[in-house]
Parts: structure tokens; sequence; C-alpha cells
């Protein structure tokens, strides 16, 4: 996930409250820091993926698969350690 300092965003609460439009591309000079899941997150999280849509509509185990992923702290980036962070990807 990026974090970016922006203006000229549109709010899509019709979507979901994180949900926003963007005016136009963002420029890596407005990231200011970066969250990437560990290592240890994957297995959970790819099990959400294959789960997601029917937790959004409600499955309960789905919903409970989703939270496991929910769980894992995602590590956290400065700008200054993308370049160190994309040669580890």
């Amino acid at each position: 996930m990026l974090v970016a300092d922006i203006e000229g965003v549109t709010a899509r609460p019709d979507l979901d409250d994180a949900v926003v439009r963007l005016a136009g591309p963002v420029a890596l000079d407005n990231v200011v820091a970066t969250y990437v899941d560990n290592a240890a997150a994957e297995p959970a999280v790819a099990a959400a993926v294959a789960v997601i849509d029917e937790a959004d509509l409600g499955d309960e185990d789905a919903e409970l698969t989703v939270g496991d992923a929910q769980d894992h702290d995602l590590a956290w980036y400065a700008t200054q350690e993308l370049p160190f962070l994309l040669e580890l990807l």
C-alpha cells in the first residue's frame, strides 16, 4: 500500500469508506510511505484473496479468513527505503 500526500481526491463512500477517486496520476515524489505484507502473512493473504467476494457477501467463514489476513502487521518503509525494498522483491 502506498501512502501519498496529494490533492484533488474525491471520496467514494458508495464503494467503501477508504475509497477515493484521484484527479490524475500519483507522482513518486508524492509518496510518503509504503506498507508491505511480510512473508509470514503470505498464506493468510492468499487465502483471503480467494474468498474476498464471499466475505463481502456476508459469508462468515470467508469473513474469518479475511480477518486472519488483517491480523498480520504490515511492514513500514520510508520513501528513501523504496529502492532497497524493490531490490528485495
